[in-house]
């Protein structure tokens, strides 16, 4: 069972800690670090706003918007700025234009469209959208309609299939799809969440695995419950996989190993998971993903990670908890949340993940805890507002 007041604690500091900090200054011009990092303290906040009433957060997200709108195209035509990788080769090429990193940015003004429909520049923020989306399907899209990494260390699309890029691009193409009701971009969505469901990221061919296996359950398991969880695209999702070649290679490519591990890979098709159409296969990979969540999480709630990656799991109860809406309740994950939740709370997350230090592991936690309190609210609205007030007076008083 998730502690409401444990929940309410956390939401309190990280909602006044984030009012301090520069992300939440509408005249900053992403000063803060990678752009990708302030869009999830945006969704955060959006999602806390909902919970909470904070007032600010519509003034705090259509200035990130309107930012970025201004520097879209700087680095690359249509891209969203990423705040790094600007330098350039002597052939011009930067030294990197990312498509996952860009689709963050795009998720967080989807989801302000979305919470915020009558904002005064709705239809420029959506026709933004539409042209990033619309040049990566144009540049980066494999005969498949698989996506690519984009330009990396002056290389343009060096990898041709790219796990995280198809996470999140498919939830850039399902979330614009349900406020435009465009059908082409849900169709587009179909490839990448099948790379996504059949991707072996266990694989040897890919270290990140090894590396960091909490991120990427974060990221994969974002675009795989944008398809599971959009009443828009469900239709699609009976449709039998069409069994297209696999690419496991992004770290590794070129390596004997890897070459092996291609063969292997590309001759695995939908019918080696037992399921024969994207629906299917999307719910056993979270199955999958779900599972090692439980059996991983450390008794204080943690997960296992090497220290430069610990940051990414601090989203993970937020990941939990909308596959516990979309999916339905599975006791298990409420466990796994109740345990995490405790932890982003206690003394030792500070120093592990960096929280009220690190802007991304701080947003991350905040969108969690707003994830934890949107079900706290549900459950026991007058006992959460009350364990929201006596957290802010505590808050206040003792900031950190």
């Amino acid at each position: 069972m998730i502690d409401t007041a444990t929940v309410a604690g956390g939401l309190e500091r990280l909602t006044q800690w984030f009012g301090r900090h520069d992300a939440w200054s509408c005249g900053m011009a992403f000063a803060t670090g990678p752009v990708f990092e302030e869009s999830y303290g945006v969704r955060a906040a959006l999602l806390a706003d909902k919970v909470l009433g904070i007032g600010r957060v519509r003034e705090v997200a259509l200035a990130f918007c309107d930012r970025a709108l201004l520097f879209q195209g700087l680095v690359e035509t249509d891209m969203y700025y990423m705040g790094y990788g600007n330098n350039v080769n002597a052939e011009g090429v930067p030294c990197c234009s990312c498509v996952a990193d860009a689709s963050s940015t795009a998720m967080a003004i989807v989801e302000t469209v979305q919470t915020h429909p009558d904002a005064p520049k709705a239809a420029a923020y959506l026709q933004s959208v539409r042209r990033f989306a619309d040049y990566v399907l144009a540049t980066y899209l494999t005969p498949h309609g698989v996506i690519g990494v984009g330009i990396l260390s002056h290389q343009p699309n060096p990898w041709k299939q790219y796990w995280c890029a198809n996470s999140l691009f498919a939830c850039v193409l399902i979330g614009l799809a349900e406020i435009t009701r465009e059908e082409r971009y849900l169709d587009a969505a179909l490839s990448p969440l099948e790379y996504l469901a059949r991707y072996e990221y266990r694989s040897t061919g890919d270290r990140q695995w090894d590396l960091s296996p909490t991120e990427m359950v974060f990221y994969a398991a974002e675009g795989i419950l944008a398809g599971l969880s959009s009443p828009a695209i469900q239709g699609r999702l009976d449709r039998g996989a069409r069994g297209f070649p696999v690419d496991n290679l992004s770290v590794h490519a070129g390596t004997p190993d890897a070459a092996a591990n291609r063969k292997t890979l590309t001759q695995a098709g939908p019918a080696a998971t037992g399921q024969t159409n994207l629906g299917g296969l999307l719910r056993s990979r979270w199955s999958e993903l779900a599972a090692w969540l439980r059996a991983n999480q450390d008794p204080d709630g943690s997960w296992p990670t090497t220290k430069p990656y610990s940051c990414y799991q601090a989203g993970l109860s937020w990941t939990m908890l909308r596959a516990m809406r979309s999916l339905g309740r599975q006791d298990e994950l409420e466990t796994c949340v109740a345990r995490h939740v405790s932890f982003l709370t206690s003394a030792r997350a500070k120093p592990f993940l960096g929280l009220f230090c690190n802007l991304f592991a701080s947003a991350l936690a905040y969108l969690s805890l707003a994830a934890a309190g949107a079900v706290c609210r549900e459950k026991e609205s007058t006992a959460f507002d009350t364990a929201v007030e006596a957290a802010r007076a505590e808050a206040i008083a003792d900031p950190w």
